[in-house]
């Protein structure tokens, strides 16, 4: 072999043995019956994700603000809404205040498993608010699916590795 191959394989062991010691956390979203991994958002260890939605009978939206704790398990933290009506909480037993036009309740540390939202074929508007970004649920599964969200930690070389697959299957329509 010459230098320069033996030079491109010694760098790529070195590249896939880095890549498999490193670990990735990630927010999952599946669809709740079959499975299909229907997106992945790369996630710090502490950060938080908000669900944003549009309450159905009182088409205002609603906000509800998840993090994970050390097990990994999704935790909702705090919600806010922007009028009174069914379904919508008028008492509660966490933290809660009041704005000129909202409705806050924090300090909620409530363990929500499994974390599944339908998306909305209409007038839901379900939208995932990861990393300061807007991702309408429709932009990732069809109206009325049930979206299965999951915290994921995988070593960076299999979370590549799963990424090309899922965006070949998505490609080739599998």
């Amino acid at each position: 072999m010459n230098k320069r191959l033996k030079l491109l394989i010694s760098t790529m062991v070195i590249v896939i043995t880095l890549a498999s010691l490193v670990s990735i956390s990630y927010l999952e979203a599946t669809d709740f019956f079959n499975k299909n991994v229907l997106g992945r958002w790369v996630i710090d260890e502490n950060s938080q994700f908000t669900i944003k939605f549009t309450h159905s009978v009182m088409l205002t939206p609603v906000y509800e603000v998840y993090e994970f704790n050390e097990d990994n398990e999704i935790l909702l933290v705090e919600t806010t809404f922007y009028s009174y009506g069914a379904g919508l909480p008028e008492t509660t037993e966490y933290d809660f205040e009041m704005t000129n036009n909202s409705f806050r309740i924090y300090n909620i540390s409530k363990i929500i498993d499994p974390l599944v939202y339908r998306t909305g074929a209409t007038i839901g508007n379900t939208t995932l608010i990861i990393n300061e970004e807007e991702i309408p649920f429709l932009e990732f599964s069809d109206g009325g699916t049930p979206v299965h969200l999951v915290k994921r930690k995988r070593p960076l070389s299999v979370f590549i590795l799963e990424e090309v697959i899922l965006w070949i299957s998505k490609t080739m329509k599998f």
